[in-house]
């Protein structure tokens, strides 16, 4: 069992392609101290255990010890093992667009190749009241026969035109309306009012020249857990013969495993906390959305057959 705590310069929030590469990114290189915190390979909990029994049945044992003849081979040298791993979630962090200066790819130090521009979000007034800083953890919940999970379970959150939008020019610039385009790229996510009027803002994308406030790395990703599992039976020929029988399980109750942000590996679906596509045409998601369970460890069956001489 581990418990950490792994502290340092962050790599870029979210970013599978990134993450490992000894890459930093900071968002304002005159506030660099703003930016020290978990990084993306802490987890708080790590434990992984196993076990072998074998079962007391059979001549001189527990039970059935008086047993001999076929009664005893069929019944003797039976064994159980397993696999346990349960870790919590890797830190994630809610993105929007960069409103800094000088960041064009979310960090002068990332390759010149990588041109997106994430940075953290805003958190509105009315998003602190209701949600704190999106702290800590969520709790996953998968609905019957549902593709995708969600990650903040009842809340219904929606997607809208970020406001700053709104003080953007109308004038045209390549076909396309300043604002239009604005609208287009800039989304911000806001909760249903319940007396029925216009939905209320909780998060939003940080203001031209100004650091999102939101933070790096405040949320705790779903946690994973796993169970493997075996079972074999083993007889003895003569001395020097054994012909044993196993049957392996992996992940026995084939339980969703849900992915962090982009950690799904070969298509990037994970639990979406961007506020923004990536392309302003592509289907999007819902905020919090987790888009893929048991993509990466299905249930398994291995039978296999040993003969020791």
């Amino acid at each position: 069992m581990t418990w950490s705590r792994l502290l340092g310069s962050p790599a870029a929030p979210n970013m599978f392609s990134l993450q490992g590469t000894g890459l930093v990114s900071y968002y304002s290189m005159d506030r660099r101290n703003q930016d020290y915190g978990v990084l993306s390979q802490h987890r708080t909990l790590d434990y992984r255990g196993h076990a072998t029994a074998g079962l007391p049945f059979g001549s001189n044992k527990l039970f059935f010890g008086n047993s001999s003849g076929w009664v005893a081979r069929l019944i003797e040298d039976w064994q159980v093992s397993a696999i346990f791993s349960v870790s919590t979630g890797l830190p994630m962090t809610v993105v929007g667009r960069s409103g800094l200066y000088e960041s064009r790819s979310s960090s002068n130090f990332s390759p010149f190749t990588f041109a997106t521009s994430v940075a953290p979000a805003d958190i509105t007034p009315l998003g602190t009241n209701i949600f704190g800083n999106f702290d800590g953890a969520g709790e996953v919940e998968w609905k019957k026969g549902g593709v995708a999970g969600s990650y903040f379970p009842g809340i219904n959150f929606l997607r809208v035109p970020d406001p700053q939008c709104n003080g953007v020019t109308t004038s045209a610039g390549a076909g396309q309306s300043l604002r239009a385009r604005c609208q287009a790229l800039l989304q911000a996510v806001a909760v249903p009012d319940a007396s029925g009027g216009n939905p209320a803002l909780v998060l939003q994308n940080a203001q031209p020249g100004t650091r999102g406030n939101l933070g790096v790395s405040t949320i705790e990703g779903p946690g994973l857990w796993n169970l493997d599992a075996s079972l074999s039976k083993a007889f003895k020929i003569d001395e020097s013969k054994r012909l044993q029988f196993r049957f392996d399980a992996t992940n026995i109750f084939n339980h969703p495993t849900p992915c962090a942000p982009v950690q799904c590996p070969g298509n990037g679906l994970g639990t979406n906390l961007s506020l923004n596509p990536v392309n302003p045409f592509q289907a999007f998601g819902a905020f919090g959305q987790i888009a893929a369970k048991n993509l990466t460890a299905p249930r398994q069956f291995q039978a296999t057959v040993r003969l020791d001489f």
